[in-house]
């Protein structure tokens, strides 16, 4: 299984707590997306705000129509950008802890 982040932007709202927002962050934790990330410490941290990680056994492709179909399902004018990790590569700083 590979891990993948994904970032979300909509761009009708510059307000991160916007009830699309809500929303959304609902909709891809439905989708098997996880807000949080594990640090190598062994700490949960929050990921930066819509910012999500994922494990599966899609490819990045499949990944990234998951990602577009949650989104429209919430708002049609927004960005993403979504990409593979090696978890053990991903470097945290100023992360808060859950």
């Amino acid at each position: 299984m590979s891990h993948f982040l994904t970032r979300v932007v909509l761009h009708k709202t510059n307000n991160l707590v916007h009830p699309d927002y809500t929303a959304l962050h609902t909709a891809m934790e439905d989708g098997g997306f996880s807000r949080q990330i594990l640090g190598s410490n062994g700490t949960t941290y929050h990921l930066p705000a819509g910012e999500y990680l994922i494990k599966s056994d899609l490819t990045l492709l499949e990944i990234h129509h998951l990602t577009k179909k949650i989104i429209a399902s919430i708002d049609e004018d927004y960005g993403v950008v979504s990409v593979s990790i090696v978890i053990e590569d991903l470097m945290l700083t100023g992360l808060i802890a859950v």
